[in-house]
């Protein structure tokens, strides 16, 4: 027995029982390659030799310029726009055949579609995005409306950080995600947001006490600017020291 001569690793079995000598094959020598293995082993030696360095258009073979088979891509993309300008009667045949299958098959367009986005924006696939929304129990993480595809506002939307690390936090909906992106992710901002909405609550439960008082005890209205308008000095809050 002996290794296979195509590279594979692979040991061979038997021996020779006629001779070729155009194809290396003697009678009663071990077999030089595995069934199928010889055609590709000399195809690769006949066009792609290891020592050749540049293509035969004069392109630098390198890891990233060669695909898997070995060809040029830089050729390969060139030969592919000569057929296009040669052959558009082709290309406008199979720009029709597209088509008509993507309006036969809608749901397998729109899946191809996701998969694509989920993987190329989020690197994740669409089980892991089918299993954070399991997860989550169907809801937004900040707002808990349950998810749902036939309102815009309540699509479920990828929610990741906007830094280098691009991690993916969790799926939301699509106002708390438009949100967070809006305050830039600043936990500062969101503070004094929570404290102005809060002042304002404030001011407004307490102008309507006072109108509520005022209709229990008979009394004049109140000013209606007192309880439904109050003013900028009243709404006013100090901001913290730390404010970015």
């Amino acid at each position: 027995m002996a290794l296979c001569a195509c590279g594979c690793g692979k040991e061979t079995v038997g021996m020779y029982v006629s001779t070729n000598s155009r194809l290396g094959m003697f009678k009663g020598q071990p077999v030089k390659y595995l069934q199928g293995h010889a055609g590709a082993a000399r195809r690769k030696g006949k066009k792609f030799p290891p020592t050749k360095t540049h293509c035969k258009n004069g392109h630098l073979r390198t890891p990233d310029s060669v695909g898997p088979d070995g060809y040029c891509k830089i050729c390969r993309t060139e030969s592919n726009k000569r057929f296009k300008k040669n052959h558009p009667e082709l290309r406008e045949k199979r720009n029709e055949a597209s088509r008509k299958w993507r309006k036969r098959n809608p749901d397998k367009v729109k899946a191809g579609e996701q998969k694509s986005k989920l993987k190329k924006a989020y690197n994740i696939t669409v089980e892991e995005w089918s299993e954070m929304i399991t997860k989550q129990g169907s809801k937004c993480l900040i707002c808990r409306q349950e998810f749902d595809r036939s309102h815009r506002s309540t699509t479920p939307y990828v929610d990741h950080a906007h830094d280098a690390t691009q991690h993916v936090r969790g799926i939301l909906c699509q106002l708390c995600n438009l949100g967070l992106g809006a305050f830039h992710d600043n936990v500062t901002t969101l503070a004094n947001a929570i404290q102005y909405l809060t002042k304002f609550k404030e001011t407004q439960n307490s102008c309507q006490n006072a109108r509520n008082t005022s209709y229990a005890q008979n009394q004049p209205e109140p000013i209606l600017g007192a309880w439904v308008k109050p003013s900028y000095q009243e709404l006013y809050f100090s901001l913290p020291e730390t404010t970015a």
